[in-house]
């Protein structure tokens, strides 16, 4: 098996996620690696404790190459990303003296629901299997984006099937329809359906014994 080092200086691995039309030496492969070094750099100032525990300049080299690979492999090439990433980092720094892992900065790099003022991926979950899992006509939807998840994937499939089968599928759709919500799409919650109820049909005392009459008459 190769390693990273390997793999990361064959010619064509940071061509992965481009189009044909794109080269290796093209000018996202420079920004990726612009963006790479200006990332560890800022870490470095974020989590000094844990840019020192990187002792050995191999240590160094091999987790920068990790943090490019992860940029490539995830299309990571806007400043803004990065930026995005690093405002998570500097709050996790709060508590956490180590590096992150480059996958785990990178997905950092990836707005979340929550940064949208929506529900979180797990508690949109646990939303949607509770209105799932009641008769159609109890259900009743809050947010319009769990709502819309919950159609895509299916009632009941996410009624049925366990957290293990279904999750990922969910998350997977439920963070696509955040991204669109982001971006000013808008989705339609269903019309309240409640059971209808018939009201009792309350009768004035007038009325009451005139009805009292009326029987009354009945058995003479």
């Amino acid at each position: 098996m190769k390693t990273i080092t390997q793999i990361i200086t064959q010619p064509n691995v940071l061509s992965m996620n481009m189009t044909s039309q794109q080269t290796p030496n093209s000018n996202e492969n420079c920004v990726m690696r612009s963006l790479a070094k200006q990332t560890l750099d800022k870490l470095r100032s974020i989590y000094p404790a844990g840019y020192a525990a990187l002792k050995t300049d191999e240590q160094k080299s091999g987790y920068s190459k990790e943090l490019l690979l992860a940029f490539v492999n995830h299309n990571v090439n806007d400043q803004a990303m990065i930026d995005h990433a690093m405002n998570k980092a500097r709050a996790d720094s709060v508590n956490n003296p180590f590096l992150p892992a480059p996958n785990k900065f990178v997905s950092w790099c990836q707005p979340q629901p929550e940064d949208f003022g929506l529900l979180c991926t797990e508690e949109a979950y646990k939303r949607a299997c509770i209105e799932a899992g009641k008769h159609y006509l109890a259900r009743k939807w809050h947010d319009e984006c769990v709502y819309r998840a919950a159609s895509e994937i299916g009632f009941l499939r996410i009624a049925s099937e366990t957290m293990r089968e279904c999750y990922k599928d969910f998350a997977r759709v439920y963070e696509d329809v955040c991204q669109r919500y982001a971006k000013g799409e808008r989705f339609t919650l269903p019309v309240s359906q409640q059971l209808q109820q018939k009201k009792p049909n309350i009768l004035s005392k007038a009325e009451n014994q005139a009805r009292m009459g009326d029987l009354m008459n009945m058995f003479r």
